[in-house]
């Protein structure tokens, strides 16, 4: 393959954002300086993967996370690791020996019981990538977006939510749309869990390479290609008519399959409708669901979905339902969501290479899979 440019030509063609003392992304000195030897090396892997215009990009960018918990604990440290320019984080919570054992971003010592979650999370990625800027606000995510001037959020290159209630999410959404920046959310609970990603309008560049037969010469063809956003409620509201649709025409067709019926095609895990049906009820009802919802989500599913069911999908679906009503987060949930969800940030910032989730993604360690909507 063609062989890579020396150090020395990198760094001249490489700068990147260094910003001072957090205040917000607006109030930041946008002059840029050249990669230093350092930089280089730590990230000289990802400058031969993605190029160097991508890689300034990412330095250049600042990501709002809303929320220091389940899954974000993931996909802030792949973040860090490929090298953001800064990250703000945004929590309220105090830690607490239960919120311990799952965030390996905080030292597992008693001296830290009772201090800051975001404060924590800030210490523990700045000591895995001292190159990249973390600052943290002690503050309630949903009062912080809410707050938070439009022309001080539109200097955000994107913006994460996590574990909040649908209504929230959608109301975060609509802002971010307003103002063109991409949003993504994610929540993890039990079993499962889900992102949604509205790129706003995400354009990015495809490279393809080819060996001519004869010559054995390669050409790169370079496409510039684009994606619009979906807003959250739609993108609900879409696939909970599409889960019904599914439901009624499985159930008329096990009632009078026929001699001539057409064989019976994969049937969708149960947990991806259980997902859905909890979104479309907290966009009903502007509040998240809970244990309080087990009865009427399971009238609405117009099924067996029961603890003792016979049918081997909804006892899957009931033991998904209790736990994603119950909140509790399972690491390796997190770490799937978590590694599909900054693998789409990393691409929305540095405009390099097409979105893997463009609407929304559902997975379910139980069926260990994923499905993209």
């Amino acid at each position: 393959g063609p062989s890579r440019p020396p150090t020395s030509e990198l760094l001249s063609r490489f700068t990147f954002f260094k910003p001072p003392t957090f205040k917000q992304p607006s109030t930041l000195n946008s002059s840029m300086a050249a990669l230093t030897a350092e930089e280089a090396a730590v990230y000289d892997r990802q400058l031969r993967v993605w190029g160097v215009e991508a890689q300034q990009r990412m330095r250049s960018s600042h990501v709002l996370v809303l929320g220091c918990r389940g899954a974000a604990i993931e996909v802030t440290k792949n973040l860090v690791l490929a090298g953001i320019g800064l990250l703000h984080l945004v929590d309220d919570a105090t830690l607490e020996d239960t919120t311990l054992p799952g965030n390996f971003l905080v030292p597992a010592s008693p001296d830290v019981i009772g201090s800051s979650v975001a404060e924590q999370c800030a210490k523990g990625l700045k000591e895995m990538n001292p190159l990249v800027d973390v600052a943290h606000v002690v503050a309630d995510p949903r009062t912080h977006i809410r707050s938070v001037a439009l022309h001080a959020l539109k200097a955000y290159s994107a913006v994460l939510a996590f574990d909040m209630p649908a209504q929230v999410i959608r109301e975060i959404d609509l802002k971010c749309a307003s103002l063109n920046v991409p949003f993504c959310a994610c929540t993890s609970r039990g079993v499962s869990g889900w992102i949604f990603v509205n790129p706003q309008r995400h354009e990015f560049i495809v490279e393809n390479s080819t060996e001519d037969e004869k010559t054995g010469e390669i050409k790169k063809k370079v496409e510039k290609k684009s994606v619009t956003g979906v807003a959250f409620d739609r993108v609900v509201e879409e696939m909970a008519s599409a889960a019904s649709a599914a439901a009624s025409g499985a159930a008329s067709a096990a009632a009078t399959p026929g001699p001539g019926a057409p064989r019976r095609r994969r049937r969708r895990s149960a947990v991806f409708d259980v997902i859905i049906r909890c979104l479309a009820r907290e966009l009903r009802t502007g509040r998240a669901v809970s244990a309080a919802d087990m009865e009427a989500l399971v009238d609405e599913a117009g099924g067996p979905v029961v603890a003792d069911a016979a049918d081997a999908a909804d006892a899957v679906a009931a033991v998904a339902l209790a736990d994603y009503l119950e909140g509790a987060c399972v690491p390796a949930v997190n770490a799937v969501l978590g590694g599909v969800m900054a693998n789409d940030v990393i691409k929305l910032v540095s405009g390099k290479g097409s979105l893997g989730v463009d609407r929304m993604f559902c997975y379910s360690v139980v069926d260990d899979a994923g499905w993209t909507l």
